[in-house]
């Protein structure tokens, strides 16, 4: 992606989506480290792989005090949301 269009976009963007689209995507990779021993970042996963990590997080997920998420409430956490913008940017490992 252009420089200058990146840049505009990530200003177009509030920061505490930023910072949101950052943590989430931190958590995702932080998973997939763990148990899958992933080393590759996201936009390097190829799709079908990507989509097998993504079914596995979504069925492990906790909330902080350990207790799982509501079937609703995983759409609302946005981590798909905060993947694909990251993998379409090209982010940073």
């Amino acid at each position: 992606m252009d420089k200058k269009l990146e840049e505009f976009i990530k200003e177009q963007r509030g920061s505490t989506t930023v910072k949101k689209t950052e943590l989430d995507c931190k958590k995702f990779m932080t998973f997939i480290q763990r148990k899958y021993s992933e080393t590759r970042s996201l936009k390097e996963i190829p799709p079908n792989i990507l989509d097998i990590y993504l079914s596995h997080f979504i069925m492990e997920v906790r909330k902080a005090d350990g207790e799982g998420y509501e079937p609703d409430s995983l759409t609302s956490f946005r981590i798909f949301n905060s993947i694909e913008v990251q993998v379409l940017a090209h982010c940073k490992s």
